[in-house]
């Protein structure tokens, strides 16, 4: 799995973040409008909520995710009496499984890693879709592929790797999982934090469940 580094602490910390940041508004049009907006506003309009809205998902994609295979995005549900500041955001994840002509990224389901991990952080976990693995060999325990499973001529699966038959006490079965994997979590704000502050709340509630996930 992807690599993550040691999070940085004090100076270092808020000068890589405003370094990333940098790079991000110079890589992304839409990101460093967003942050205008946000920063030169006079009034909480439609503009300033979407833009907001928008500003934090980028956070979420590009600053908090570092893996290819997660993708998220941020919506604010509340805001306080003037408008200008978010109350209540939902930070979605969503993981896929395998490539585009279903070749799983690993060569187990991560569904129940997944979960435990996640939900230990407070988000809530959404499953669909199925990605087939291949079957397991009862006996050698390989990981056989669809196009590479043999059959006896009773029609009953054999591993090609060791020669062994699937029976009703020893058998070769089907490994699956989920296609998609999503994670939601509801994040109350006091109403009162700076745009720069919300930016590393929503990296930190990203960062952590990613990088026991990523085995960091």
């Amino acid at each position: 799995m992807s690599s993550y580094a040691n999070p940085p602490e004090g100076k270092d910390a808020r000068g890589d973040a405003r370094e990333e940041e940098r790079k991000i508004e110079g890589e992304d049009e839409e990101y460093k409008i967003c942050r205008e907006i946000i920063d030169q506003a006079t009034e909480a309009n439609k503009e300033y909520r979407e833009a907001y809205e928008l500003y934090l998902s980028k956070v979420v994609d590009y600053e908090a995710i570092k893996w290819g295979a997660f993708s998220g995005s941020v919506k604010i549900r509340k805001w306080d009496k003037s408008g200008f500041h978010p109350l209540e955001v939902i930070v979605t994840l969503e993981y896929k499984t395998g490539d585009a002509t279903n070749t799983p990224y690993a060569n187990y389901p991560v569904d129940k890693e997944f979960s435990n991990i996640f939900r230990k952080y407070g988000w809530k976990v959404e499953e669909k879709g199925t990605m087939i693995y291949g079957y397991r060999c009862w006996r050698c325990g390989k990981l056989i592929p669809e196009d590479k499973l043999q059959y006896d001529q009773d029609g009953r699966r054999k591993c090609p790797e060791c020669g062994a038959t699937s029976t009703r006490s020893h058998q070769i079965r089907l490994v699956k999982g989920s296609k998609w994997l999503y994670a939601y979590k509801k994040v109350r704000l006091s109403g009162g934090e700076s745009r720069e502050q919300l930016r590393e709340i929503m990296i930190e509630n990203v960062r952590q469940p990613l990088r026991e996930f990523a085995g960091r």
